[in-house]
């Protein structure tokens, strides 16, 4: 408490006590992460009550769902995983405000909502399956500490969890934050769509030919450099949220 006292003489700042958000995102603590996050159901519920009053046609309530609904929780999952209860909770609500449901009456899902999830020209909707679209922001933050090695947000957590490695083979560390533990929950998705790519110069001199053909078997990107971990579900190599 002494250390709060002192620096805020310093800097003029108040002490904060109980605080629940900051710059608009949860103060993640304790256990239970479906309690901390339990405003993004409420903000989706609470919508979703309001718009089944009135009459929407089904175009209509696609682009809610789209472009409100399911952008609701994005400046949030950018930051935390969101528990997978949750997600499943969030979609069910959408589901049934999409086929119709206007209070607690039972109505009939003609198609599977996994199935919808699929792009339009596959027979979809294009609906968010939101805990993949949680895995694909985090996955596009965990994406900088592996590219962009200049940056505060690489050097902090560079420092912090991964001094003597590189963040695909850091591991959790002691004391981990929520934000930490979020990350490496993505680092899967990155994983299976990424490839490297070799300098391959150095590459024909460290192997003998037939580990060199053995290797070269292997699918992988065939532009020349340094090594570096390349997004292979786009032309650029970048990883991007929506071809994750």
């Amino acid at each position: 408490m002494k250390v709060k006292v002192a620096i805020q003489g310093m800097v003029g700042a108040r002490i904060m006590e109980n605080c629940e958000k900051y710059l608009g995102l949860p103060m993640v603590g304790g256990k239970s992460k479906v309690n901390t996050f339990k405003d993004l159901r409420e903000k989706i519920t609470t919508r979703v009550m309001g718009w089944k009053e009135k009459y929407i046609s089904k175009a209509g309530r696609e682009i809610l769902i789209k472009m409100v609904a399911q952008a609701i929780p994005t400046y949030t999952m950018g930051m935390f995983k969101i528990p997978k209860a949750l997600c499943d909770t969030i979609n069910s609500t959408l589901e049934k405000y999409w086929w119709g449901q206007t209070k607690n009456e039972r109505k009939i899902h003609w198609i599977n909502w996994k199935k919808l999830y699929t792009p339009k020209k596959k027979g979809g909707m294009g609906f968010r399956d939101i805990q993949a679209f949680n895995l694909a922001l985090l996955a596009k933050q965990a994406w900088q500490l592996i590219q962009d090695t200049h940056s505060l947000f690489y050097k902090v957590y560079k420092s912090r969890y991964f001094p003597t490695c590189t963040f695909m083979e850091a591991g959790l560390g002691n004391n981990p934050s929520y934000v930490w533990r979020s990350l490496l929950a993505a680092r899967k998705l990155i994983r299976e769509g990424s490839i490297w790519q070799w300098n391959r110069e150095k590459f024909f001199d460290l192997f003998a030919y037939r580990t060199q053909m053995e290797i070269m078997a292997i699918p992988l990107s065939r532009v020349a450099g340094r090594d570096k971990l390349c997004w292979k579900e786009n032309k650029g190599k970048v990883f991007s949220v929506k071809s994750a």
